[in-house]
């Protein structure tokens, strides 16, 4: 069954297993990552999503938690537009499946495959969200 749901602008049009977690703090764009990291997330948890930059996706999930999506690429033309749609069979996300970069018009944007999902948290010294 194919799953179509809008999500604040983010077109949702899957099928996976969860990674063990990789251990390892890092920052970026002000968010402190734990060292959780999954293969998918429910579909059914997305709150929000922010594009940071061609390569990474923040997903804002229910009960405050974030999660960062590194993209093995940069996706052209991500960064430009801010916004995307994705494909998933299946209530989850997942590192296997591609994103579409939503142009505003007829023409399509670039797809691009995911990465995996490392759940972060907002530095204690960053202000900006």
């Amino acid at each position: 069954m194919t799953l179509k749901r809008t999500i604040g602008g983010l077109m949702v049009l899957g099928l996976c297993s969860a990674a063990p977690a990789l251990a390892g703090e890092e920052a970026f764009d002000g968010y402190q990552k734990t060292g959780e990291v999954k293969s998918c997330i429910d579909l059914s948890d997305i709150r929000t999503t922010r594009v940071l930059d061609g390569s990474h996706i923040l997903f804002k999930m229910n009960g405050k938690r974030l999660y960062l999506n590194t993209l093995p690429r940069e996706c052209p033309s991500l960064n430009f537009h801010k916004s995307f749609s994705y494909k998933v069979h299946g209530s989850t996300l997942c590192s296997s499946d591609t994103i579409s970069v939503l142009t505003g018009g007829a023409v399509p944007g670039s797809t691009c495959g995911l990465g995996s999902f490392e759940e972060v948290e907002k530095e204690k010294s960053s202000s900006s969200e």
